[in-house]
């Protein structure tokens, strides 16, 4: 069943009103956080292609969630790919973390969720029964390596509260997963490479 647009009028931008589902509405916030992590990534590029790509996957994003009007698309389109990226950034972390590097099923299970969520870098998904399996899979991995100290970033619990949020909460999440990168400094040093990456597929 195709999840109907629920009309609401958000704050910010002044007078902006989305005709969008419930679960790519951005919550409080996020928006803002989103532009935040984007110009965090990008410091450093000067290419005006590469920030016109950046700004046509934002738009893209937003207009697969359901946004038609430009102001939407990027509003709604935002937190929605700056998730995306705040998921690979996560991933790449582990990648290099010395007690994960060599844990490939961790690996095999962050890739498998953020590709439930986002099969592609210009599309965003809401939650699923799917995606709620492959937060389920993480956290128990997560949940055996717990008790030895390993696996405590806290970009995977939020990765993996994403992706079983309820799409009435699901903005939240996104808040909170993009929040938490951006307060993270062992991510630091991925988001140049990840927002590059992303731009390059």
């Amino acid at each position: 069943m195709t999840e109907q647009p629920v009309r609401r009028i958000v704050s910010s931008p002044a007078g902006l009103n989305l005709r969008v589902p419930a679960w790519a509405i951005p919550s409080h916030g996020s928006h803002a956080a989103a532009l935040r992590l984007l110009a965090m990534g990008t410091t450093g590029v000067d290419d005006p292609e590469r920030a016109a790509l950046c700004d046509a996957r934002v738009a893209a994003v937003g207009r697969t969630a359901g946004a038609m009007e430009p102001d939407d698309a990027e509003f709604c389109g935002a937190p929605l790919f700056a998730a995306h990226l705040a998921a690979k950034v996560v991933a790449a972390t582990w990648k290099d973390d010395t007690d994960a590097a060599q844990d490939g099923r961790l690996h095999e299970l962050i890739d498998g969720l953020i590709g439930q969520l986002w099969p592609a870098p210009d599309e965003a998904w809401p939650p699923s029964q799917a995606s709620l399996h492959a937060a389920s899979l993480l956290r128990r991995h997560l949940a055996a390596f717990h008790t030895q100290g390993m696996y405590t970033h806290p970009g995977l619990t939020d990765l993996a509260r994403a992706a079983s949020a309820q799409r009435q909460t699901y903005p939240v999440a996104v808040y909170h997963l993009v929040r938490t990168v951006i307060g993270h400094t062992a991510g630091a040093e991925y988001r140049l490479p990840v927002v590059v990456d992303c731009l390059a597929d």
